[in-house]
């Protein structure tokens, strides 16, 4: 057995007994994170049953995702800049972008899905802080008044992206 395939079974243990300790009700998924990872050590997880996989750096995860099979779930983990949207939605099998944190973002990352012609809604989270961010064009709570709803509303002129979810931060 690899180390890989021993480090995986370590921790989808860990994650079992927690969810057994503290009876959590919903499905739990572990994302493992690429991030510096040769492709071999992700194939190594993946023939171990891993399909879900963060990708921390642009370059990374447009490199690493033609070389693995067609049902990973590629996540973005990481800061993601207007101008590598192009890139970052050009990917077939990505399920999520975790790190969406202001409205200009949105906007780039739709015309990025536009331009691609991705034929699904990408799966964002957003990003608010719960404190503001000064000097920054960041969500903040009360910019995003309508998040609640099934579209945010700088997300009601597309159809290219869908608010999944939230992360939220207090430090500036």
């Amino acid at each position: 057995m690899s180390s890989v395939a021993r480090n995986l079974a370590s921790v989808l243990a860990k994650i079992k007994d927690v969810v057994a300790t503290h009876s959590v009700k919903v499905p739990v998924r572990l994302c493992a994170v690429s991030k510096t990872k040769p492709v071999e050590a992700l194939k190594l997880a993946y023939d171990e049953g891993q399909r879900h996989f963060g990708e921390n750096y642009v370059q990374e995860l447009v490199t690493k995702a033609p070389l693995m099979p067609d049902d990973v779930q590629w996540h973005f983990i990481g800061n993601l800049q207007s101008n590598k949207c192009k890139f970052v939605a050009g990917i077939k099998n990505l399920a999520l972008v975790e790190t969406v944190d202001k409205p200009s973002l949105a906007k780039a990352l739709n015309k990025a899905c536009v331009k691609v012609g991705r034929p699904d809604p990408l799966n964002v989270l957003v990003q608010v802080r719960a404190l503001p961010v000064p000097k920054k064009s960041r969500w903040t709570p009360t910019a995003v008044p309508n998040t609640t709803t099934p579209r945010c509303e700088c997300q009601r002129k597309s159809a290219n992206w869908l608010a999944f979810g939230f992360l939220a931060g207090a430090t500036p």
